[in-house]
């Protein structure tokens, strides 16, 4: 939009300072800026922020440095949320793949993602993530930190803040007219790669969850249970669904993200980041 000037701020988490070069090719004019800053230590929490103490707008977007944003992609959220009267907006994050990509993982990828939204634009957000978002600057701001350190290896990080702005009243919504488009490579499009995301995934929901209880014991004990129950029911269906690649595939992620949930019941959390 012509009334919106942007900052680009690129923080990079490789200590050999390896997307320097890259950022200082851009050039600043009256309506984009770009600044780049260095965060060696290996934490996805840390590096997020740097990038949020380094704002100066009164909106902050987040999204991957593996992903393309569709060409009116601030226009777009930013209507959103002044249409809804929100505090924050999530548009989808779609995987995109070259031609070396297995039919079946093209075929089942919304049922291989979570960030691809399946109510309508405007509603609320129940699942979050960084990798395509707009927030009022105003709640980061006002918040420690503002993502834990504690998920730096984990992940997790995103939806522990945004449920903690929830909690503090904080109103979010999908806009599913602003996608960005996410590159996976050859080995993304394995079933091992898939695994390991629901494993994160169910680690970092249980943790969470566990962390805002109350009555902590008894939410521990409601969660294995459940990670029982739907671990073996999930195993169970994957045999029964052996014959279908694409849906063999989606019940061995549940056995993994129900495997991640009963590791965190006993605080042993699978790290993303290594």
């Amino acid at each position: 939009p012509k009334d919106v000037v942007l900052e680009v701020i690129v923080v990079d988490n490789d200590p050999e300072r390896s997307a320097e070069s890259l950022v200082r090719q851009y050039e600043n004019t009256r309506e984009i800026t770009f600044q780049y800053f260095s965060q060696p230590i290996k934490n996805i929490s840390l590096t997020r922020n740097v990038a949020v103490q380094n704002t100066t707008g009164t909106h902050i977007l987040f999204i991957d440095d593996d992903e393309v944003a569709c060409p009116d992609w601030v226009a777009r959220l930013l209507k959103a949320l002044k249409e809804y009267d929100a505090d924050g907006v999530f548009g989808p994050s779609v995987p995109f793949f070259d031609n070396t990509a297995p039919e079946w993982i093209r075929k089942g990828v919304r049922l291989f993602v979570d960030t691809i939204p399946v109510t309508p634009t405007g509603t609320e957000a129940g699942l979050t993530w960084t990798c395509n978002c707009l927030v009022k600057a105003s709640l980061l701001r006002g918040i420690e930190g503002p993502f834990d350190p504690a998920y730096g290896l984990t992940g997790g990080e995103d939806g522990d803040l945004f449920e903690r702005l929830k909690r503090r009243g904080a109103r979010f919504i999908y806009c599913n007219e602003a996608p960005a488009f996410e590159y996976w490579p050859s080995g993304r499009t394995r079933v091992s790669y898939l695994v390991r995301r629901s494993l994160m995934g169910g680690s970092f929901h249980t943790r969470m969850t566990i962390a805002a209880s109350r009555r902590k014991m008894r939410v521990r004990l409601f969660l294995l249970l459940k990670a029982i129950f739907f671990g073996l029911t999930s195993l169970a269906l994957v045999v029964i669904a052996f014959p279908s690649k694409v849906w063999r595939t989606y019940w061995e992620m549940k056995v993994a993200s129900n495997t991640g949930r009963f590791l965190a019941v006993f605080g042993r959390y699978y790290q993303a980041y290594k």
